[in-house]
Protein backbone atom coordinates (compact mmCIF):
# COMPACT_ATOMS: atom_id res chain seq x y z
CA UNK A 1 0.00 0.00 0.00
CA UNK A 2 3.08 2.62 0.79
CA UNK A 3 3.75 2.19 -2.73
CA UNK A 4 0.73 3.87 -4.10
CA UNK A 5 0.72 6.74 -1.91
CA UNK A 6 4.44 7.64 -2.01
CA UNK A 7 4.13 7.44 -6.12
CA UNK A 8 1.02 10.14 -5.93
CA UNK A 9 3.57 12.22 -3.59
CA UNK A 10 6.10 11.88 -6.18
CA UNK A 11 4.45 12.96 -9.43
CA UNK A 12 2.48 15.68 -7.32
CA UNK A 13 6.27 17.16 -5.64
CA UNK A 14 7.78 16.52 -9.52
CA UNK A 15 5.06 18.74 -10.90
CA UNK A 16 5.66 21.61 -8.41
CA UNK A 17 9.37 21.64 -8.96
CA UNK A 18 8.50 21.97 -13.06
CA UNK A 19 6.33 24.58 -12.04
CA UNK A 20 8.54 26.27 -9.51
CA UNK A 21 11.24 26.26 -12.08
CA UNK A 22 9.53 27.07 -15.02
CA UNK A 23 7.65 29.85 -12.81
CA UNK A 24 4.17 28.48 -13.39
CA UNK A 25 1.89 29.66 -10.87
CA UNK A 26 -1.41 28.14 -10.30
CA UNK A 27 -3.49 30.92 -12.74
CA UNK A 28 -0.76 29.98 -15.48
CA UNK A 29 -1.04 26.35 -14.76
CA UNK A 30 -5.12 26.75 -15.56
CA UNK A 31 -4.57 28.68 -18.82
CA UNK A 32 -2.31 26.06 -19.77
CA UNK A 33 -4.86 23.86 -19.10
CA UNK A 34 -7.21 25.50 -20.82
CA UNK A 35 -5.23 25.85 -24.12
CA UNK A 36 -4.21 22.17 -24.14
CA UNK A 37 -7.45 20.98 -24.16
CA UNK A 38 -8.99 23.87 -26.94
CA UNK A 39 -6.19 22.79 -29.03
CA UNK A 40 -7.29 18.85 -28.55
CA UNK A 41 -10.67 20.02 -29.12
CA UNK A 42 -10.02 22.49 -32.06
CA UNK A 43 -11.97 20.20 -34.56
CA UNK A 44 -14.94 20.09 -32.22
CA UNK A 45 -14.99 24.00 -32.29
CA UNK A 46 -14.37 24.06 -36.12
CA UNK A 47 -16.76 21.61 -37.49
CA UNK A 48 -18.61 19.81 -35.04
CA UNK A 49 -18.85 16.52 -33.92
CA UNK A 50 -19.83 14.62 -37.20
CA UNK A 51 -20.76 10.85 -36.13
CA UNK A 52 -21.78 8.97 -33.27
CA UNK A 53 -24.18 6.14 -32.23
CA UNK A 54 -26.59 8.89 -30.19
CA UNK A 55 -25.28 12.12 -32.20
CA UNK A 56 -29.10 12.79 -33.77
CA UNK A 57 -30.72 12.59 -30.51
CA UNK A 58 -27.75 14.94 -28.86
CA UNK A 59 -28.39 17.28 -31.47
CA UNK A 60 -32.35 17.01 -31.23
CA UNK A 61 -32.17 16.98 -27.17
CA UNK A 62 -29.59 19.91 -26.89
CA UNK A 63 -31.63 22.29 -29.37
CA UNK A 64 -34.58 21.35 -27.63
CA UNK A 65 -33.03 21.64 -24.26
CA UNK A 66 -31.76 24.93 -24.63
CA UNK A 67 -35.29 26.21 -26.01
CA UNK A 68 -36.82 25.55 -23.22
CA UNK A 69 -34.07 26.95 -21.30
CA UNK A 70 -34.35 30.46 -23.46
CA UNK A 71 -38.03 30.17 -22.96
CA UNK A 72 -37.62 30.58 -19.21
CA UNK A 73 -38.14 26.85 -18.18
CA UNK A 74 -34.96 26.07 -15.69
CA UNK A 75 -35.76 22.23 -15.21
CA UNK A 76 -37.60 20.63 -18.09
CA UNK A 77 -39.41 17.33 -18.16
CA UNK A 78 -40.64 17.15 -21.38
CA UNK A 79 -39.24 18.87 -24.43
CA UNK A 80 -42.50 19.31 -26.60
CA UNK A 81 -40.66 19.83 -30.32
CA UNK A 82 -39.76 16.66 -30.45
CA UNK A 83 -41.50 13.56 -32.51
CA UNK A 84 -43.28 15.24 -34.93
CA UNK A 85 -44.91 18.09 -32.05
CA UNK A 86 -45.86 15.19 -29.88
CA UNK A 87 -43.27 15.69 -27.31
CA UNK A 88 -40.99 13.45 -25.79
CA UNK A 89 -40.36 12.48 -21.53
CA UNK A 90 -36.44 12.66 -22.42
CA UNK A 91 -35.72 14.28 -19.08
CA UNK A 92 -37.73 11.64 -16.89
CA UNK A 93 -35.22 9.05 -17.94
CA UNK A 94 -32.15 11.19 -18.35
CA UNK A 95 -30.34 13.56 -15.88
CA UNK A 96 -30.04 17.06 -17.89
CA UNK A 97 -26.69 18.32 -15.73
CA UNK A 98 -24.83 17.47 -19.18
CA UNK A 99 -27.62 19.59 -21.37
CA UNK A 100 -27.01 23.00 -18.90
CA UNK A 101 -23.74 22.87 -20.06
CA UNK A 102 -24.35 22.47 -24.08
CA UNK A 103 -26.73 24.61 -23.52
CA UNK A 104 -24.26 27.38 -23.07
CA UNK A 105 -23.09 26.46 -26.94
CA UNK A 106 -26.41 26.23 -28.21
CA UNK A 107 -27.53 30.31 -26.58
CA UNK A 108 -24.38 31.70 -27.36
CA UNK A 109 -23.55 30.74 -30.57
CA UNK A 110 -27.30 30.99 -32.05
CA UNK A 111 -26.22 32.07 -35.50
CA UNK A 112 -23.65 28.51 -35.80
CA UNK A 113 -24.40 25.52 -37.33
CA UNK A 114 -26.25 22.96 -34.79
CA UNK A 115 -23.15 20.59 -34.95
CA UNK A 116 -20.62 23.47 -34.09
CA UNK A 117 -23.03 24.56 -31.30
CA UNK A 118 -22.74 20.89 -29.86
CA UNK A 119 -18.65 20.81 -30.74
CA UNK A 120 -18.94 24.36 -28.08
CA UNK A 121 -21.07 22.39 -25.73
CA UNK A 122 -18.76 19.42 -25.45
CA UNK A 123 -15.70 21.58 -25.18
CA UNK A 124 -16.89 23.08 -22.21
CA UNK A 125 -17.88 19.32 -21.19
CA UNK A 126 -14.68 18.53 -21.38
CA UNK A 127 -12.62 21.72 -20.17
CA UNK A 128 -15.10 21.48 -16.94
CA UNK A 129 -13.91 18.11 -16.29
CA UNK A 130 -9.83 18.97 -16.45
CA UNK A 131 -10.84 21.31 -13.81
CA UNK A 132 -10.58 19.69 -10.62
CA UNK A 133 -7.41 17.70 -11.71
CA UNK A 134 -5.61 20.96 -12.36
CA UNK A 135 -7.02 22.35 -9.15
CA UNK A 136 -5.84 19.10 -7.30
CA UNK A 137 -2.15 19.36 -9.33
CA UNK A 138 -1.81 22.92 -8.44
CA UNK A 139 -2.08 23.00 -4.98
Amino acid sequence: MAIFGTGRGRRRAAWREVAGRSGCSGVAGLWITVALVTAACLPLLLIGPQSGDSFEFNINWSTGFAGQLAAGTPYQRWLPDLNGGAGSPVFFFYGPVAYYITSLGFLGCRGCDPTIRLGIGEWLIVLASQWPGTFRQLR
